[in-house]
């Protein structure tokens, strides 16, 4: 997954937007709204289920005309369905990216510095004054 706000990756862990992005690097059928159809290999997909491909054959539904692309965007809005390939276990592909999500959360909360309480941040503070005013005093002391 790319970095994405932690909103962003609820949406995406509690919708099946996980399922689709469980197909990036897969060859899959893409119809639109306008009925047109796009078969190609899923690079990315982001939070508002726009598609990047590449290597596609895009059909037009209206003359049958079809066209080859290197590389294509989708707005999310323009999709009407997704084929999920056949060879797709869709329960392993959602488990596995919450999975994923999942270490990358524990990974990101373990270089996390524990929150310190108000009380320890001013026990601290005061520690670091006391100090301060230790080596002043002994400064003063030096110059007398």
């Amino acid at each position: 997954m790319s970095k994405v706000a932690g909103k962003e990756k609820a949406v995406s862990l509690n919708t099946l937007l996980c399922l689709l992005q469980g197909c990036v690097g897969r060859c899959t059928t893409i119809e639109l709204r306008n009925d047109d159809s796009i078969l190609g290999t899923i690079d990315h997909v982001d939070i508002q289920m726009n598609v990047f491909l590449s290597t596609i054959t895009f059909t037009r539904a209206k003359t049958g005309q079809q066209s080859q692309l290197d590389k294509l965007y989708v707005q999310g809005k323009n999709i009407r369905y997704v084929h999920i390939p056949d060879d797709m276990d869709m329960m392993a592909c959602i488990e596995g990216q919450v999975s994923l999500a999942k270490t990358i959360r524990d990974h990101k909360d373990k270089r996390k510095p524990k929150a310190r309480s108000r009380a320890q941040c001013r026990k601290d503070v005061d520690a670091k004054v006391a100090a301060i005013r230790s080596k002043l005093e002994a400064k003063v002391n030096l110059m007398e």
